[in-house]
């Protein structure tokens, strides 16, 4: 009956320092998918603020994203959004308006200032 308690004290024991060995992996969930790593290669995370942003839309902090221009685009009449596409140095919201009229608004990266607005003209 003592080799028995003996016997399972070490299979708990064994389990237990497994399981504190395993919790001590981080998890790194990125464009390659999900990591299971040690703690010696964890990386720290993206600043606050910067998820929504790639590689092309610059490392200026003060630049906007694509959302801010959807927003500043909505404010200049564009009710329905078809593509945010950044080209250079501008945003270029294509959308339509209220009355389904097909409209592009051209805004600037760097201060969020409408540059042009384009409305589709009937012909």
């Amino acid at each position: 009956m003592k080799i028995r308690s003996l016997i399972g004290s070490a299979v708990f024991a064994v389990g237990l320092v497994a399981a504190t060995a395993a919790g001590a992996q981080g998890v790194i969930i990125d464009q390659g998918g999900v990591r299971v790593v040690p703690p010696s290669q964890e990386v720290a995370p993206p600043p606050p603020g910067r998820w929504d942003r790639g590689p092309d839309y610059g490392a200026n902090d003060e630049e906007i994203g694509p959302r801010e221009a959807r927003r500043i685009a909505r404010s200049a009449g564009l009710i329905e959004t078809y593509g945010v596409d950044r080209q250079g140095r501008v945003w270029v919201v294509e959308g339509a308006d209220r009355r389904g009229r097909a409209m592009r608004v051209v805004i600037s990266a760097r201060s969020g200032d409408i540059v042009n607005v384009d409305r589709a003209r009937r012909g």
